[in-house]
């Protein structure tokens, strides 16, 4: 693969090969010092199993929900990158052939828990979905200022870091495929809270609004709320709590009847000790 956004080059020149599209790059963890990304803290508190698993295997195992969301996510960073060098968004078949390029990609070098059959399909779909972000989604995101740009900050004795998909003048934008948002769900994210403390870290100062932007098979939403001090006070004890819980090596298999604990949003499923032994018992 030479260089290109995923393939595909946009309007202007913009240059970007899928390494800079992909994967954040933090600066060192501070030594002695504990650090967790948001990706980490997030399957950390839903399933510690899940989090022994990954770390158990050598191989990135994904799902085909998940190529999916990657693969929007190549797409929207082309076009608010796109943005920030020409202030002008990508041009849609650029979208979607760094969606396509993105997915094929993410398939190719992942352990895939679906079919190939399965896989195919999700293929099919990406042309729709990146559509529907730059009709729907691209237009409402302007004055961008950084595009996942890595942040890390210190909460006490803990560094957190993440990678917010986009911070504009107006706030922190972040986009979710698959299993559709509601505002009652934005509004407790963890992961707005944590973003609004890079937000802090990065500018020297909240953000003024914080959205989801829910892009699936019937359209998109976008629900908007707000963080408080209060908001970042409580996410310190999470931050702790998952200290605590990662350094015990105790894993504990997600609570009964969680959504995401399903073989269409859990990529380790199949090889799940406690979903395998349900399943053949």
């Amino acid at each position: 693969m030479g260089r290109g956004a995923c393939g595909s080059r946009p309007p202007g020149g913009l240059d970007l090969d899928r390494g800079e599209l992909m994967q954040p790059k933090y600066p060192p963890p501070t030594p002695g010092v504990f650090r967790i990304t948001n990706t980490e803290l997030n399957i950390l508190l839903k399933c510690s199993l899940m989090w022994q698993l990954r770390e158990d295997r050598k191989s990135r195992r994904i799902t085909v929900n998940m190529a999916i969301g990657s693969a929007v996510a190549a797409g929207a960073k082309l076009d608010n990158l796109t943005k920030m060098a020409e202030g002008t968004p990508a041009r849609m078949s650029d979208l979607v052939d760094s969606g396509v390029e993105a997915y094929k990609l993410e398939v190719e070098e992942s352990e895939v828990q679906e079919s190939h059959l399965e896989q195919i399909k999700g293929l099919s779909i990406i042309p729709q979905y990146m559509r529907l972000y730059g009709s729907r989604i691209s237009p409402r995101v302007i004055e961008v200022l950084a595009v996942e740009e890595p942040i890390v900050s210190a909460v006490g004795e803990i560094e957190i870091a993440g990678t917010p998909d986009v911070i504009s003048t107006s706030g922190i934008g972040d986009l979710k495929t698959g299993k559709p948002w509601d505002q009652d769900r934005a509004h407790n994210s963890r992961q707005l809270t944590i973003y609004d403390i890079l937000h802090i870290a990065r500018f020297g100062k909240p953000s003024k609004l914080q959205w989801i932007d829910s892009l699936h098979s019937t359209g998109h939403d976008r629900y908007y709320t707000v963080r408080t001090a209060e908001d970042h006070r409580r996410i310190y004890n999470v931050l702790l709590n998952a200290k605590r819980l990662k350094e015990s090596g105790i894993a504990l298999p997600a609570p009964e009847g969680s959504w995401y604990c399903s073989r269409k949003y859990c990529p380790y499923w199949d090889v799940c000790p406690v979903m395998g032994g349900k399943q053949k018992g």
